[in-house]
């Protein structure tokens, strides 16, 4: 009998911290879709030299390859043109960009 009582219980005491974790989850991707695309003519862009073509930056720093999918502020995922970064929390950035702010990882 008293097992019986507990089970239910319990069960409900297991759910209980997945309801957050999953509504945060869902938060994190609702954010990241409201973001804009950073516009590169921006000032923000234009401070950190960004462009969306890492091909078309006129700045001997660019080290041959590098772009914002392979850089450590970028938050995509392999596949993912557009996605978050580090430098411009606001805003998505292609990931065949780059920036002055590249870092290899």
């Amino acid at each position: 009998m008293h097992d019986r009582i507990n089970r239910p219980r319990r069960r409900l005491l297991l759910l209980i911290p997945a309801v957050p974790a999953a509504a945060l989850g869902h938060s994190y991707l609702a954010r990241a879709e409201e973001k804009s695309r950073l516009d590169p003519d921006s000032d923000q862009a234009k401070n950190f030299r960004y462009v969306q073509e890492a091909n078309n930056a006129a700045d001997d720093a660019r080290k041959s390859g590098a772009h914002c999918a392979n850089c450590t502020h970028f938050h995509g995922s392999e596949g993912d043109t557009w996605s978050s970064c580090n430098i411009f929390p606001d805003h998505l950035v292609h990931a065949g960009g780059w920036c002055t702010a590249w870092v290899g990882g």
